[in-house]
């Protein structure tokens, strides 16, 4: 009923911070009805304060004029939204270090965190969904990823993969998307769990086809390297899938931008593949484990051979094949 209510009145109704406040100050009720409610509701609140009022038609010409060429940026999160967003985050870190690891009854953190991804669904699946991008790259995404690794609770993990996975579909504004690529990478590059890194890897691929055409030129080259240096992760998992992603974001890209990254990934691999000969094979003693420079040696030719097998893999049904291709083939038949 509350739900409606708010919904109704939208932005007319200026009675809403005694609940906003109950509410944040409850987010970790234990039952489960309650949450979801809490959820929706917290969505609409920060829904309907949103508007855009001016006193006349020509001062809202004016401050579309002079906010940029093509107006003031639609659905600008309010102060108020920022702050409840970071205090609820910081709350969530706070009870995500308070929870015993391996803990399986409810917790603060639990329920408190199915509570803020109701809120997120709801708002990332309706027209206001742009307010939250300023918030992707910090704090939902390393919050988001750290709740799909808590084992004990497969629902939390479950709506936490299905928030983590509306977050490249979200359109960005020109310019908007840097923080959040950027910040795909460094999870990508730097996460300690290799399914956080899986994850980013996931995301990387969705972000660069919705946005093929829009990305800036760095950002488009970043994507390309961090997935490139991912065929040399430790996890072959990882490494499998980041050669899965390769292959998807050459064959889908035009041909200006495809025909000179495949230039240069060829040569790259090539090289890679030149430098990291097998090794010999050697008799260890018994219960000796092989050295780890040979491990990693395998693991950069492993990863050579991913990527040249990823530029194949791109043109699967191309009839003549590209004219680098033969080539390409040859080199994997002698040296692989």
């Amino acid at each position: 009923l509350l739900e409606f209510v708010l919904a109704d009145g939208g932005w007319h109704f200026r009675q809403e911070k005694p609940i906003l406040d109950d509410f944040l100050a409850h987010i970790d009720h234990p039952y489960k009805a309650v949450r979801e409610a809490m959820g929706k509701v917290l969505c609409v609140i920060f829904r309907t304060r949103y508007h855009e009022s001016f006193e006349s038609v020509p001062k809202l010409i004016e401050a579309n004029k002079k906010a940029s060429s093509i107006g003031i940026r639609p659905y600008q999160p309010s102060e108020e939204l920022t702050s409840t967003i970071t205090d609820v985050f910081d709350r969530l870190e706070k009870w995500r270090h308070e929870r015993e690891p391996g803990q399986q009854t409810q917790s603060s953190y639990t329920s408190g965190s199915k509570t803020v991804l109701t809120w997120l669904d709801c708002t990332l699946s309706s027209n206001e969904c742009t307010m939250l991008v300023p918030f992707f790259a910090t704090p939902f995404m390393e919050q988001l990823l750290h709740m799909m690794d808590v084992k004990e609770d497969p629902e939390l993990m479950r709506i936490a993969y299905h928030v983590y996975r509306h977050l490249p579909n979200i359109p960005f504004r020109e310019g908007e998307d840097a923080k959040f690529i950027n910040a795909l990478i460094k999870i990508g590059r730097s996460a300690t769990s290799w399914h956080q890194r899986l994850r980013a890897l996931v995301n990387m691929q969705v972000v660069y086809f919705r946005r093929i055409f829009l990305t800036a030129a760095s950002e488009r080259d970043a994507l390309f390297t961090a997935v490139s240096d991912m065929l040399s992760d430790p996890q072959l998992e990882v490494r499998a899938c980041a050669s899965t992603t390769l292959a998807g974001m050459i064959r889908c890209s035009p041909r200006h931008i495809r025909d000179p990254m495949i230039t240069r990934l060829e040569k790259r691999f090539k090289d890679e593949l030149q430098q990291n000969p097998m090794p010999k094979r050697k008799t260890h003693l018994p219960g000796t484990e092989t050295p780890v420079d040979i491990h990693r040696q395998i693991n950069r030719r492993h990863a050579a051979v991913l990527g040249l097998g990823a530029l194949i893999e791109a043109f699967p049904y191309a009839t003549p094949p590209p004219e680098w291709m033969p080539e390409v083939l040859a080199t994997l038949a002698r040296k692989a």
